[in-house]
């Protein structure tokens, strides 16, 4: 599950009434979670700009995402080259159609990988033709991450319904 807020004390007031509601609902019923899973890992991240011009991100119900995660040593380095060069880039797939978004994430607490990429489109042969385009128009001048990046892991993930804040659609 994941969840977009103001703040850390957003997201954790937010996680509380979650919980109440859900205890408050299911009753003697509920799911105990930690009977059914062996790890657990909270962690939680910062948007940074993406390509429709906010760190906001609209609910993209039913699309897939890349999200392409990153240990690095300066997460300052890697936020200029994203905004100096790799944002163009990842603009153009998307003013192509070839993505609905792309955009970078940082940890603000949380595991070690603390920078990520996520790629959004239809589905996921649209990220990978996307991904395809985006990799093909990088110069020589582009950044090079593993100079303050180490660690490099993708996963490919597909929406479900999720909530929606006040005033908003369920997708």
């Amino acid at each position: 599950f994941w969840a977009v807020g103001e703040n850390e004390a957003h997201l954790m007031e937010g996680q509380d009434a979650s919980n109440d509601a859900y205890a408050a609902a299911a009753g003697d019923a509920a799911l105990n979670l930690w009977d059914h899973c062996s790890e657990h890992r909270d962690s939680f991240y910062q948007l940074g700009p993406g390509t429709d011009g906010s760190a906001e991100q609209e609910d993209e119900s039913n699309d897939a995402m890349a999200i392409s995660s990153w240990k690095c040593t300066d997460v300052g380095t890697v936020y200029d080259g994203w905004m100096a060069y790799t944002l163009a880039k990842a603009q153009a797939v998307v003013d192509a159609g070839q993505w609905d978004d792309a955009g970078v994430f940082f940890h603000t607490w949380g595991s070690e990988w603390n920078v990520n990429f996520y790629y959004i489109a239809d589905d996921i042969p649209s990220i990978l033709a996307g991904w395809d385009t985006f990799i093909g128009s990088m110069d020589d001048d582009a950044p090079d991450l593993t100079e303050v990046c180490s660690d490099h892991k993708d996963g490919f993930y597909t929406f479900g319904t999720s909530a929606a804040g006040p005033g908003g659609d369920e997708g």
